[in-house]
């Protein structure tokens, strides 16, 4: 296995003679295999084991990306194919060859799973006459599936929040923020996006909508009412309130006996028993809860005038 280190190619044996630097792009890993009269007589391979067997009747397709390079004839590059149930060439079943090329070729070989393959989950590239190199591709994970941001969120002003998308050396990022980094924080509302890339190989796209909100809890009631019949300000119910989740209110007249009780934001009418409430002066307590779940208790009197 060599490592392209921006300069050469790192781990190579010293005779191989790979001096090929890879295309521009994520491809950053290979596996140089070589053929050389008197020394790897036959040419050298490697297995892929692949995570199943072949299923007999379905056609399989691989691409790989090669050339020609390192010791051995100056020719075209043209490594075949064979599938096995081990890392060996015995019993191997031939499933074709790669176009043969000098410079950098990507090329995709399909063919059809036999019944004798039923057994077979190694996929092997053997180079034939020729010395090359064949890349690891690279392919976004399984993990750049989107969504991979966070759902949508809404947060309360003052606060921040860190997107951060999936981190890999050779991930390049293009947020909507015009930022390159994985991650970004975000402090105001609006749409946010990324395109997650692998350069020449392949991008994937997310976004979310962040939102901020005032979270300040308050809770202001009226100091009047006029339950008749005009319907204005018929009701006795919060006339302003912010980041609230439910309530109740309880009202009481000036010898402190209850004379309603019920939801905050539905209010009071001014009927007690069904009957309407004589003008005058009312105390009430309330109990509320705010989004985040904290309790509030508040009181205050009310005018109630026909």
């Amino acid at each position: 296995m060599l490592e392209w280190d921006g300069t050469q190619w790192v781990g190579r044996i010293s005779y191989s003679g790979v001096d090929l630097a890879p295309p521009p792009g994520c491809n950053q890993r290979a596996i140089w295999i070589g053929h050389s009269n008197g020394w790897t007589a036959g040419g050298e391979g490697f297995g892929l084991k692949l995570d199943r067997p072949f299923m007999p009747g379905r056609e399989y397709s691989f691409t790989f990306t090669y050339a020609h390079t390192g010791a051995g004839p100056n020719e075209p590059f043209s490594p075949r194919l064979y599938t096995n149930n081990k890392s060996e060439f015995a019993d191997t079943i031939r499933v074709g060859r790669l176009p043969a090329s000098m410079d950098w070729a990507t090329n995709t070989i399909k063919f059809v799973a036999t019944q004798n393959q039923s057994t077979h989950d190694y996929l092997i590239i053997h180079a034939y006459e020729v010395s090359g190199i064949v890349l690891a591709n690279c392919t976004l994970s399984e993990n750049l599936k989107t969504p991979f941001l966070r759902s949508d969120t809404t947060l309360c002003i003052g606060e921040e929040i860190l997107l951060q998308a999936p981190v890999n050396r050779f991930y390049t990022y293009e947020w909507s923020t015009g930022e390159t980094t994985p991650a970004i924080t975000v402090t105001q509302s609006g749409i946010y996006s990324v395109e997650v890339a692998l350069p020449v190989c392949s991008s994937t796209y997310d976004e979310v909508e962040v939102s901020f909100i005032d979270c300040t809890v308050y809770m202001e009631m009226p100091n009047v009412f006029t339950p008749n019949d005009d319907n204005y300000n018929s009701m006795f119910k919060p006339i302003k309130f912010n980041y609230l989740e439910s309530g109740s209110i309880t009202i009481f007249n000036r010898w402190g006996k209850q004379v309603f009780a019920g939801d905050l934001f539905v209010g009071w009418d001014g009927l007690t028993n069904g009957e309407e409430a004589s003008t005058g002066v009312y105390y009430w307590e309330c109990n509320y809860l705010d989004k985040d779940g904290g309790v509030h208790n508040q009181k205050g009197f009310v005018q109630l005038l026909r």
